[in-house]
């Protein structure tokens, strides 16, 4: 298939349509035009399958759905280029050809270019939610677009132009004040007094209506100008576009502003002040750090300042919650907050670069000359802050914290704004505003209790405040006694934080809950990941899963877990500690805890035959009653899952292999043996190392010799990947005496499959062989064709490194025909590279080019990100012998920005070394 790139046009403002060569081409029926559209909105990046669906079926999802998106890429890959990725596809076209996006670039530096390209109703003869959430949002940039255009016609004195387009703006979003004061400015402009004026008063209408709101300011004050005559004020210059050129994306990313809040006045008047400061003149970013004890309020105030002052900032609004005081291993990396941060600013995945510096580089360059709120919530301490902070004026950078960033304030200049807590008023305005003023009036002495023991933190607030809100019997005079009476309470803070008390609100509202969610609350203390899911928790409490879905949902409702995510379910921290002091009383704890080790290690090993179903099952212990394990369909959804449950993961070895409960006595080794081939491919080889140092000295005590040799093959495997050859060796040799013992000759092989891959990833070749040899004849005499296969491919490599070339290819055309045979497409990919190096070597490029795009192409299918560093290794190596010093250095680069993800892996340093000899 060949595509006219140049010439392709995809449309989606307007009927979805593809053009080719300024042609119509058939793109099939409205389902499959859906399709279409799924990717094209993020042309150039990956899609997953289930955002696919989601899109296109939402609620609806029929059976088979996944065959369906498959057929439906399969036919429109004769017309658009797609690609495959791990875990969807990529339009693999550059953003431009898309209108949508073209649109979005031309938005601030050309509007009415970026208008021209709208053709009618967006995604037209798309149907379901997406499509019509998807319509509105457009519609609103199409809106923007027409203010912007607008402004630029005025400041050039033709306000008649712009009089009928704005006009058609304001009947289409009757509630949006900017286009209404576009059209206010163009009539006053053309002496229209009379129709300006009414344009105001309609749009004062509509709001009091809708919102119970009036104009804002701005919109007020040249009402006022209008009715008194003065000359029309001059327009603004316009924004600036991007570094690059492209119009900059004008993100809006603050959560929900919070309901009833009160009170602050004073630290919002300080914000206020700070914001006054912030403009493109001044000399140095302005950084506010609003510290506070945990459950004070500080994240509520920051997100309800910032929606205040929103307009102050029009190139927008970004927002990053860090984790810093959230649950063990949940802090957010600086790599991770800075995706979040470049994402918002419209950045492709693909222009993201590797390493924390070069895309804080990125970041700033993005940000520089526009005048942005960045909200940095939650953050453990200054240095989680430092990359985050742009590097030049206009900006506001609110940080969020318990700790008071005191070394923020003195090396960056941050004002100090410590947060304390409620004053009694301002509680009684909590109350009032989510109870409403009169309730709160009837019972004073109540009220004042309720402050009083829920020591006017503004989450103990809110918590009483919401039971009361759901039962409208109940009198607050009930809800103080029980407060009053309540026994237990959670120990004062320790550390920089305040000192104060919750823990009478939370055993309150955890004894008014049913049986059920109480009993879900405080084993969920229990869970050592950040969320669950409903099949997590029916296993943890041995329930069904709609049933634990339903008991979710209801603790959700009262505030006791939020649904970060749809599906899954957090705890503040402050209630997770008060979940763990319930589950230390509950004689049920102990086998909650071996149902969730239960469903963590059978759930584990149904998705690791996804990823790899050649790698040998391994015996497990019997599941514990009440426990259901989640089943897997394939490779995307199981990969998914590990991605999503991968710290509890990590977290249950850790504790498995620390508890003293013979039912979890096999657990260690056996779930981090599962978990190897998600941390290959994503290059997580210091985990591997760890869960499985942590299994190995479990499986010793124990005397599990089975469990001993997985974790010393586990620690051989993470050590060679880490470049450390003779730790690998002799915990590879453990492992094969182990296995030799234990009669599982095929096991003894992959140990020295591995000793062997880390000998040749040091280069020590002679040894590298021996155990090649060895891998081979245990493979052949013991193993199946898969497992013989992968001798001689390490074989054969092992050969074509020590120049015997023609050698080398008699195992490696043996083994590709056993692959293929098998259907083994990933052990393929291997052995691809292998034959591609003997064929670089011989001087027969172009057969090395196949192959080495082959293997290329078989890595993207099995989702093994860290394997196609081989093949762009070779390509790179191909392109440089035949003097295209360009390309090489492109597939290099590829190839070092795949390896830098890695943990400490020795290829990096290759990769670099070729890199600077070109």
């Amino acid at each position: 298939m060949s595509h006219d790139h140049e010439r392709l046009e995809i449309r989606l403002l307007g009927a979805v349509e593809v053009r080719t060569g300024g042609h119509p081409a058939a793109i099939g029926h409205p389902r499959q035009r859906a399709v279409l559209a799924a990717l094209a909105v993020d042309a150039g990046a990956s899609v997953r399958v289930d955002q696919i669906v989601d899109r296109v079926w939402g609620e609806e999802v029929p059976d088979q759905v996944r065959q369906s998106v498959y057929a439906y890429v399969a036919r429109l890959r004769h017309v658009v280029p797609i690609v495959r990725r791990a875990r969807g596809y990529v339009l693999d076209v550059d953003p431009d050809v898309v209108d949508l996006h073209r649109f979005r670039r031309l938005a601030a530096t050309a509007p009415r270019a970026a208008l021209d390209l709208w053709h009618g109703t967006p995604l037209a003869d798309v149907e379901g939610a997406w499509a019509a959430a998807t319509r509105t949002h457009w519609r609103q940039e199409q809106r923007d677009a027409t203010v912007a255009w607008a402004d630029d016609e005025l400041r050039r004195g033709r306000a008649p132009a712009v009089i009928g387009p704005l006009a058609a703006v304001v009947a289409a979003h009757p509630l949006a004040e900017q286009p209404v004061e576009r059209l206010m400015r163009a009539l006053q402009a053309e002496r229209r007094y009379a129709e300006a004026l009414d344009v105001y008063a309609q749009l004062r209408e509509r709001l009091a209506g809708a919102l119970g709101a009036s104009p804002g300011p701005s919109l007020q004050a040249l009402h006022r100008s209008i009715l008194l005559g003065e000359t029309p004020a001059a327009q603004p210059e316009p924004r600036s576009a991007g570094n690059d050129g492209t119009a900059p994306s004008v993100p809006a990313q603050l959560p929900l502003d919070v309901r009833g809040f009160a009170g602050r006045e004073a630290t919002i008047a300080e914000l206020d002040a700070l914001a006054d400061g912030t403009d493109v003149t001044s000399t140095a970013v302005v950084i506010s750090a609003l510290s506070g004890t945990a459950g004070v309020g500080k994240t509520a105030l920051a997100v309800h300042w910032a929606h205040r002052a929103a307009r102050r900032f029009p190139d927008g609004q970004l927002y990053v919650n860090l984790r810093g005081f959230g649950p063990p291993g949940a802090v957010a990396g600086a790599d991770e907050a800075m995706r979040v941060l470049l994402d918002g600013l419209g950045v492709p995945a693909e222009r993201v670069p590797a390493g924390i510096d070069a895309q804080a580089a990125l970041y700033r360059s993005a940000i520089a000359g526009r005048r942005m709120l960045i909200l940095v919530d939650n953050a453990r301490d200054a240095r989680q802050v430092r990359p985050l902070l742009p590097g030049a004026p206009g900006c506001l950078v609110l940080v969020t914290s318990r700790d008071s960033l005191t070394g923020l304030v003195a090396g960056e200049g941050a004002v100090p704004l410590p947060l304390d807590l409620l004053s009694r008023r301002e509680a009684r305005e909590l109350l009032a505003g989510r109870l409403g003023a009169d309730r709160v009036a009837r019972e004073p002495e109540a009220v004042e209790e309720i402050v009083d023991r829920c020591a006017r933190l503004p989450l103990a607030l809110a918590i009483a405040a919401a039971r009361v809100a759901t039962d409208p019997r109940r009198a607050l005079g009930d809800v103080a006694r029980e407060l009053a009476d309540a026994e237990h309470r959670l120990d004062p803070f320790a550390g920089t934080d305040a000192m104060t008390d919750v823990r009478a609100v939370f055993s309150w509202s955890y004894h008014r809950l049913s049986p059920a969610a109480a009993r879900m609350f405080r084993l969920l203390g229990l869970h050592p990941g950040d969320d669950v899911t409903a099949p997590v928790a029916a296993s943890l409490t041995g329930t069904p899963a709609r049933r634990a879905a339903a008991v979710l949902a209801e603790l959700a409702e009262v505030h006791l877990l939020t649904e970060a995510q749809p599906g899954r379910y957090g705890f503040h921290d402050l209630l997770r500690a008060f979940a763990q002091e319930q589950a230390a009383g509950d004689p049920g704890a102990p086998a909650a805890l071996r149902r969730l080790f239960d469903h963590y290690l059978h759930s584990a090993a149904d998705a690791a035959p996804r990823l790899d179903p050649f790698r040998g099952r391994v015996p497990l212990p019997p599941v514990a009653p009440g426990t259901v394990p989640e089943e897997f369909t394939g490779q995307d959804d199981a990969t998914a899952w590990f991605a999503a449950e991968y710290r509890a993961l990590m977290a249950a070895v850790s504790l498995t292999a620390g508890s003293d409960d013979p039912g979890l006595a096999l657990h260690p080794a056996r779930l981090a043996r599962a978990l190897i081939d998600y941390q290959q491919r994503t290059g997580r080889w210091g985990d591997e190392l760890a869960a499985h140092d942590a299994a190995a000295r479990a499986a010793r005590q124990r005397g599990d010799r089975l469990g001993e040799a997985y974790a010393a093959h586990g620690i051989a495997r993470a050590n060679g990947y880490l470049g450390r050859p003779d730790a690998a060796r002799d915990a590879g040799l453990r492992a094969a005496e182990l296995y030799r013992d234990a009669g599982l000759p095929v096991a003894e092989a992959d140990a020295h499959s591995s000793i062997a891959a880390a000998m040749l990833t040091a280069h020590r070749l002679p040894e590298a062989l021996e155990h090649a040899r060895r891998l081979v004849e245990l493979a052949t005499a013991h193993g199946g064709p898969v497992d013989q296969a992968q001798g001689l491919n390490t074989y054969g490599y092992t050969l074509t490194l020590l120049g015997r070339f023609d050698e080398a290819l008699v195992p490696l055309e043996r083994a590709l025909d056993l692959q293929s045979a098998s259907s083994d497409g990933h052990g393929a990919a291997y052995t691809l590279d292998s034959i591609a190096l003997v064929c670089l070597s011989l001087g027969r490029l172009d057969e090395a080019a196949g192959h080495y795009r082959r293997s290329l192409e078989l890595f993207d299918q099995a989702g093994d990100r860290f394997g196609k560093v081989f093949p762009l290794r070779g390509l790179g190596d191909l392109f440089a012998a035949r003097g295209d010093r360009d390309a090489a250095r492109e597939t290099y680069a590829q190839a070092l920005r795949i390896s830098r993800e890695m943990d400490a892996n020795p290829r990096t340093a290759e990769l670099e070394e070729r890199i600077g000899k070109l």
